[in-house]
């Protein structure tokens, strides 16, 4: 699966659970995700993508949590977020 991080914007976006990192626009596959947030988790640090919802308004999707779509598009946002940062 190919995936192209086209635009992010870093974030400090505090949450309950989670706080927003960077806002991004990504090219997968044959579609375009706009608006993704890339968050991290407060108790572990981990990051994980959110599609939709969030903070503002915006169209979303839905992906299961563990397939291979959304752990391209996080593995891709992470690297991108790495060289924002």
């Amino acid at each position: 699966m190919s995936v192209t991080i086209k635009a992010m914007e870093l974030k400090n976006v505090p949450m309950e659970q989670s706080e927003i990192v960077a806002e991004f626009d990504a090219h997968v596959g044959d579609f375009i995700v706009r608006r993704a947030t890339l968050r991290r988790n407060y108790t572990d640090g981990s990051f994980f993508v959110g599609f939709g919802g969030g903070y503002k308004r915006r169209v979303g999707i839905t992906l299961p949590r563990h397939c291979a779509t959304r752990a391209a598009i996080l593995t891709a946002a992470v690297e991108a977020y790495n060289v924002r940062s």
